[in-house]
């Protein structure tokens, strides 16, 4: 609603300042008897910007509520290990729309709450360990990506593929404790 409202005022400052700005000087004047109205305008206007860019700061409902909340994302990726084992026991006989949600799943509740805690993270393993931890955890989410997509395709054989690769590199990175 602050966005339509910011919106308008921009526009509707825009528009009288325009107007205002618009009417020529009397002869033998500098500057038209409008000024006035053209500095409202653009006060107007300036209002309309300075809510508009407000409002676009405001998170959304759905950029702050994570379908799990995120208290230890360390303890989340320790927890990921049987899901990804399950998914991956099972994927061969699931239909592909099945292990697409399968794959969702574990990209809501694991990859997801891991990636938008990253700063916790590095402020608790530190830049080194960190950096380590999340580039071997990126390996994971992006053959859990490449599956789903693969599955989206009707390929099920890259699919299963991919969740074994996801799998494999899983139990390379070191987890701590």
């Amino acid at each position: 609603m602050l966005k339509l409202i910011s919106q308008l005022l921009l526009a509707v400052g825009v528009m009288v300042a325009v107007t205002a700005a618009a009417k020529l000087p009397a002869n033998g004047q500098n500057f038209s008897d409008m000024w006035p109205y053209t500095l409202i305008g653009i006060g107007i206007s300036f209002v309309g910007v300075v809510l508009w860019h407000r409002a676009n700061r405001h998170p959304t409902e759905l950029q702050t509520e994570s379908a799990i909340p995120i208290d230890d994302p360390l303890q989340r990726i320790r927890q990921m290990s049987e899901p990804l084992d399950q998914l991956a026991a099972t994927a061969g006989q699931l239909p592909t729309k099945d292990l697409q949600a399968g794959i969702d799943k574990l990209l809501d509740q694991f990859v997801l709450p891991v990636t938008e805690a990253r700063r916790q993270i590095l402020a608790t393993l530190g830049i080194q360990a960190a950096a380590e931890l999340l580039i071997d955890f990126s390996a994971v989410e992006r053959k859990l990506n490449r599956a789903w997509s693969a599955a989206g395709d009707g390929n099920l054989a890259e699919a299963v593929g991919s969740i074994q690769e996801a799998k494999t590199s899983y139990a390379a990175i070191e987890k701590p404790e």
